[in-house]
């Protein structure tokens, strides 16, 4: 039993130093590099959208309202830690195409796909996701579209 233990955390180690795993600062690139925040979606909601950057207070602020959304529903508060870890791999691979509202659609279909995986509440639905969008306005169709992206 210890071989078979000791193996699966080998090849956990190994799948996790994979580059397929590894997620890359994404803020600290952008203050560095002075990233371009154009999004190259084309998507409609890029051509409407505020090119602003993202910094560690987005992040933070990110953080803290999953936290309240999580304890309204009174929802296991490690889910932020998956909603976050989805959202960071995500915008480290798309670090170019990264601004304000992108941002915070992929925060929130984060969100819903966290929901949708480990609530595994059948009434959680993409319109009620939509809802806690309040600065900005998204659809259905926008949390669908990002879900794909997010999935890839």
């Amino acid at each position: 039993m210890t071989t078979d233990l000791s193996e699966t955390f080998r090849a956990m180690f190994a799948a996790e130093s994979s580059t397929e795993y590894k997620c890359c600062d994404y803020l600290a690139l952008i203050a560095l590099d002075g990233v371009s925040s154009s999004v190259t979606d084309p998507d409609e909601l890029s051509k409407t959208s505020e090119r602003s950057r993202v910094t560690n207070l987005w992040r933070e602020k990110i953080c803290e309202w999953c936290f309240k959304i999580v304890d309204h529903f009174d929802i296991d508060r490690e889910l932020v830690s998956i909603v976050l870890s989805y959202l960071d791999r995500f915008m480290s691979k798309n670090v170019r195409n990264l601004n304000k509202i992108t941002f915070q659609l992929a925060s929130l279909t984060s969100l819903y796909l966290a929901f949708k995986l480990y609530v595994l509440d059948p009434n959680i639905r993409a319109e009620y996701v939509v809802q806690l969008s309040k600065d900005v306005i998204f659809t259905e169709m926008h949390i669908f579209i990002m879900e794909r992206h997010l999935l890839r």
